[in-house]
């Protein structure tokens, strides 16, 4: 089904195996995250083997972060307000890097130690969307949002200090999606005015013009990095609300190697899904579905998609996946309560 979100069976009503593949294991029984009420998306990312750290937004738009080590920190309020939903990334040295549009349009920034949050710190920009962070060395990371001329713009992270803002020429109409594609590189997705899916890639230093990889994308795009070298699958959900994806394999950045958009089906309720890396190879997806507004899993093994399998727990919003090592991912969601939980799998 390439180059076109829209070619796919009517049939694709429901959540589907696609393709005989092993069953995933279960994931376990979701926890809270704390009594914390959250009016947006939380975003976790990886500290260390069986160590997440998360944040989301508070009822007081100011960021609310936790820490995950097999159970959970509970909440804690850092100043500044923020406007948007976070997204926090390792920084490839046991840090992690949330970020958030603030008050201003401006970006909001805290860095997780492994033991203590940092104060946030402003850099200055005009984000028209939440940002997308993802790290191309260790130590460094590239946070890219919708900038105020309705493209993308972005901001590097080199270890020490933050650059300024820099447009990145297009026309964007969704906030970015940003994977490491463990290259030296991060490759980022948008939909276009003509809702069509545009990739870039920035390998530590410039951008690459974009890419039109086609479609119609009804979502924000998501990317994932797969564990190989140069190899990253981004996501995004159709005009039939089926979740689509699009792999690259690596090697020039050019349309060539990307693999064209292929149907994971679905009734995707979420406005984008979120992936993790289970190992080398391997990732799994988690949605919120239309039917029941509950959690469920794709797993693909190196080989084969494994097919929706419920979880459970109803949600809102769109749910957060990280790897934890060890074959582990930690997802996590804000349920009808507003209240954040989390699950451990596959």
């Amino acid at each position: 089904m390439k180059g076109n979100l829209t070619l796919t069976l009517a049939i694709l009503l429901a959540f589907s195996v696609l393709r005989p593949a092993p069953a995933m294991a279960a994931f376990g029984t979701f926890g809270s995250l704390g009594t914390t009420l959250t009016n947006s998306d939380v975003s976790c990312a990886f500290v260390a083997t069986g160590v997440a750290a998360c944040a989301g937004r508070g009822t007081a738009n100011t960021f609310i972060v936790n820490r995950f080590n097999g159970t959970w920190a509970g909440f804690t309020a850092l100043p500044g307000v923020i406007t948007s939903n976070p997204s926090c990334t390792d920084n490839g040295s046991g840090h992690v890097i949330c970020a958030a549009r603030n008050a201003t349009s401006a970006m909001l920034v805290t860095t997780f130690d492994g033991a203590v949050w940092s104060a946030p710190v402003t850099v200055a920009g005009q984000l028209f969307s939440a940002p997308s962070c993802a790290s191309f060395a260790a130590g460094k990371v590239v946070c890219v949002a919708r900038s105020s001329l309705g493209g993308l713009t972005a901001s590097v992270f080199n270890g020490t200090t933050w650059g300024a803002f820099k447009n990145i020429t297009t026309q964007s109409i969704t906030a970015p999606g940003c994977a490491r594609d463990e290259a030296g590189g991060v490759i980022c997705t948008t939909a276009t005015t003509t809702n069509a899916v545009l990739a870039f890639r920035f390998n530590g230093t410039v951008w690459s013009a974009a890419l039109n990889l086609g479609g119609v994308a009804t979502s924000d795009t998501v990317c994932q990095e797969m564990g190989v070298a140069g190899q990253v699958d981004c996501f995004a959900r159709g005009t039939n609300d089926a979740l689509f994806v699009n792999h690259f394999s690596g090697g020039t950045f050019a349309t060539t190697g990307w693999s064209g958009w292929g149907s994971l089906g679905g009734l995707i309720a979420s406005n984008r899904g979120s992936c993790a890396l289970v190992a080398a190879g391997q990732i799994a997806c988690g949605v919120l579905a239309h039917t029941d507004s509950a959690f469920w899993v794709n797993q693909f093994n190196g080989t084969a998609w494994s097919g929706w399998v419920k979880i459970g727990q109803a949600g809102i919003g769109s749910p957060t996946c990280t790897t934890l090592g060890g074959g582990k991912i930690l997802c996590a969601l804000v349920g009808v309560n507003n209240q954040a939980i989390g699950s451990v799998g596959p």
